[in-house]
């Protein structure tokens, strides 16, 4: 779990020293990382590299990241904001799932590709938070992004209110598309990376031209997992593709 704050890193530290006490086993904590490829991802390799005594392996993927951070700012830091389309995601788990009110100011995938979320306007900072759908409406988002952890419950509001979804523009012009549900109860940070590519390709598609976002992934859960497990969560129902909401 991603450490943020000192009072969290405190409630962290004791419990687990009461953990530590309580079973006699010895518990090390990392500060972890959410979404984004931060200090605290490639101290946390680092440290667990040290403790595993698996240095090298932990070095080649730290270096593997940055290779990846290093690709998605050539890709996107120089594309202006005029040429961004205003962004919205839905869907977003937090202490449980959410509809389309679930959001997220600064979301890890679209800080990686330097995406216009439009939840960055609210006084939300780095936070996944319930929004009021009628600022949404407001806002008109030209591109929305639906995590799946949502999407059923997305469904059933539509079938009770089709006359909002169906004002928004993005689902007039069939701009709706998905991101792989990648927290729970903490974050996967290769379905973060994977999410940011095809994002990126949604939303940037000729600085994202060579990038087949279903390969990209794969070659991430490679890295990362130790092989390919695309092709498994597509046929759970995980894929990156356009959603048509309400069906």
């Amino acid at each position: 779990h991603s450490i943020t704050t000192a009072k969290e890193q405190k409630l962290y530290l004791d419990g687990a020293d009461a953990l530590q006490e309580k079973t006699g086993i010895p518990v090390f904590v990392v500060p972890g990382s959410d979404t984004t490829l931060d200090d605290k991802a490639y101290e946390t390799f680092r440290m667990l590299g040290e403790l595993l005594g698996m240095q090298s392996e932990a070095e080649e993927i730290s270096s593997y990241l940055k290779s990846v951070a290093e690709d998605l700012v050539n890709r996107t830091a120089n594309i202006p904001d005029s040429e961004k389309p205003g962004a919205y995601v839905c869907g977003v788990s937090f202490k449980g799932s959410h509809g389309f009110e679930g959001t997220e100011a600064h979301y890890g995938p679209f800080e990686l590709i330097h995406a216009r979320n439009l939840a960055d306007e609210t006084s939300e900072t780095n936070t996944a938070f319930s929004i009021d759908p009628e600022q949404v409406l407001a806002w008109d988002p030209e591109v929305i992004f639906v995590d799946f952890n949502g999407l059923d419950l997305i469904n059933e509001d539509y079938a009770k209110n089709p006359d909002f979804y169906n004002a928004l523009t993005a689902v007039q012009n069939g701009r709706v598309y998905s991101q792989i549900s990648f927290r729970h109860c903490a974050s996967n940070l290769e379905t973060a990376l994977a999410d940011a590519y095809y994002a990126g390709c949604v939303m940037y598609p000729d600085a994202f031209a060579d990038i087949d976002p279903a390969e990209k992934a794969d070659e991430i859960f490679t890295k990362l997992l130790g092989r390919p497990v695309y092709g498994e969560l597509e046929e759970a129902g995980y894929a990156f593709r356009s959603i048509q909401i309400g069906q």
